[in-house]
């Protein structure tokens, strides 16, 4: 029976190292612009892909990486939840897609965990649910507005 390889260049070591991409979201109105989930840094971030030119943005840059986020209908902009601790529990963040310094849309509100935030077709509108000790809202942030306006609330579902 051939002995295991356990060296560092071992095949089977590089398979497992590999670079994938877990997801990939054109933007619905410019599928030139897709948002990509890859681990090819290392631990999974949202990387801006502009298809075209096959030029690919890093846009996330957390140690623990990000694996939930949502592309702009139009393809400006990239959408994930800040959680700096990794609780699950922090601020929508708005980031270019060709990368530069996020944004934070919600920072009067306190931290809330929320699945995902969703833009209009037509992209003056985003729409998101949060949970925090409070209970549930859901909220939506015109364009041109800073501060969202809560549509809903209850303590509990």
């Amino acid at each position: 029976m051939k002995l295991l390889d356990l060296t560092d260049n071992a095949p089977w070591k590089k398979r497992f190292r590999a670079a994938r991409v877990a997801w990939a979201r054109p933007a619905a109105n410019n599928p030139d612009h897709v948002l990509v989930c890859s681990n090819q840094s290392g631990a999974l971030q949202l990387y801006g892909w502009h298809v075209p030119s096959n030029r690919l943005t890093q846009l996330t840059h957390r140690t623990n990486g990000y694996s939930n986020g949502t592309i702009s209908a139009n393809g400006r902009f990239v959408y994930y939840l800040d959680d700096a601790q990794g609780d699950e529990l922090g601020h929508y963040m708005r980031v270019p897609f060709d990368g530069g310094e996020p944004e934070d849309l919600t920072p009067t509100l306190p931290r809330y965990a929320s699945w995902g935030c969703e833009e209009s077709h037509d992209g003056q509108t985003i729409g998101f649910m949060t949970a925090s000790q409070t209970g549930f809202q859901l909220y939506v942030l015109s364009a041109g507005t800073d501060e969202p306006q809560p549509l809903w609330h209850a303590t509990a579902l």
